[in-house]
């Protein structure tokens, strides 16, 4: 064990227990600490029995709840509004305690891990940039959401400053770009770790005479997710007479409300599977996924949809179209709204005999886009910004003389 770990800071933005968007900084920071580094990690909200969390204590990685130091009235408060401000301004008390602790530590590389592709930008206010590198990560861009004008100069500096701006699709730095007005020079796409085995996919088991089964697979957050489309567009008579169903997996704000619509749609089709941390049996179980996302990075449900040989039904947005390639390896609705989605389920719906063959194609293409071990990558990149290797150029053979 090194006596002198180099520190490494971690700061989460992610306001929920645990999300998709924190598997990469997570399962970077495993392998960080494997080679002998002291991970420090600062979070919004932590679940300690969480699976991740434990693992992370486990391997001597240092855990804070910034939630913990919020007084009671100013912590609900912090956590009923948090996800409606645009620039998230930290209170003075959780500022105090962090300035602290980057004094304290002295850190090699702080890590900021965004949920949206700058609500955690405020983390670096307390940051002397000038001193202590650092790099984003940035897990989704919402197009219509802009920083407030009086934040816009310090972010911009916080981009040009930092040693690497990560985006998890190229659809996201571009719409990034966009919202500031400025080409980033630093920035890198970097692929999200996956929940399924990089094997080989899964087999077609189902009974084409049998239930047509379908999951939508995502955190229970219609302004992202879209599950009311896909409810609505159930809810009309030729889907009513069809034989199918589709499963709603995950959990989330809107669990009341989305459950309440279907009851009042009268849906006999739907049923509510809640949180389920095995991917892989959701795959075993349904054919396809419909996702009518309205904001996205790349949803990771989507990579392991397909990893598993299943149909990827899903909205344009964020990094899909990078991954899906519409009629060949999937079903792209170029449109979020109830309409566009019905004819995007209509069009796959008419191809269903195909699906099969559809996956298969599916499973072998997402394998040359990802890589086995997204997060180890990750973790090459990073310890190449804190300790750089040199880099070997080959030589051209010197030519014989004439």
């Amino acid at each position: 064990m090194n006596p002198n770990p180099k520190n490494i800071v971690i700061f989460s933005s992610c306001i929920e227990k645990w999300g998709g968007s924190e598997e990469l900084w997570s399962q970077t920071a495993e392998f960080l600490a494997k080679r002998g580094y002291k991970i420090h990690i600062f979070k919004l909200s932590i679940d300690f029995a969480h699976p991740r969390i434990k693992s992370l204590l486990n391997l001597g990685c240092e855990i804070t709840d910034l939630n913990e130091y919020l007084p009671n009235i100013l912590r609900r408060v912090w956590n009923r509004f948090l996800p409606f401000n645009s620039h998230r301004t930290l209170p003075f008390y959780i500022k105090r305690v962090l300035a602290k602790s980057i004094r304290r530590l002295e850190p090699e590389l702080i890590i900021i891990s965004q949920g949206v592709n700058f609500d955690g930008l405020p983390f670096l206010e307390l940051c002397p940039l000038d001193k202590f590198p650092y790099v984003t990560i940035s897990q989704k861009a919402i197009k219509y959401l802009y920083p407030n004008d009086w934040a816009r100069d310090e972010m911009k500096d916080i981009w040009r400053n930092a040693k690497k701006n990560y985006f998890v699709s190229q659809d996201n730095l571009q719409i990034t770009q966009n919202q500031f007005g400025m080409t980033f020079n630093n920035a890198e796409v970097v692929r999200n770790p996956f929940l399924v085995k990089f094997e080989e996919p899964f087999g077609w088991d189902f009974n084409p005479e049998e239930k047509i089964k379908l999951a939508c697979v995502g955190r229970l957050y219609v302004l992202d997710k879209g599950q009311d489309t896909i409810l609505n567009v159930l809810a009309q008579e030729k889907w009513r007479r069809r034989n199918i169903e589709v499963s709603f997996y995950g959990k989330g704000v809107n669990e009341e409300g989305i459950k309440d619509l279907a009851k009042y749609l009268k849906l006999e089709n739907v049923k509510f599977k809640g949180h389920v941390s095995d991917i892989e049996a959701i795959w075993k179980e349904n054919q396809a996924l419909v996702l009518p996302a309205r904001n996205e990075g790349l949803p990771l449900v989507v990579v392991e949809a397909m990893m598993c040989g299943r149909i990827p039904i899903v909205t344009n947005v964020g990094g899909t179209a990078e991954v899906v390639r519409d009629e060949q390896t999937g079903f792209i609705s170029n449109g979020t709204d109830e309409k566009s989605f019905d004819e995007t389920l209509e069009r796959a719906w008419q191809r269903r005999d195909e699906w099969n063959q559809i996956g298969k194609l599916a499973a072998h293409n997402i394998r040359t886009f990802v890589s086995e071990n997204p997060a180890e990558d990750f973790a090459d990149k990073l310890e190449q910004i804190i300790e750089p290797k040199p880099i070997a150029i080959a030589t051209a053979p010197q030519s014989e003389p004439c």
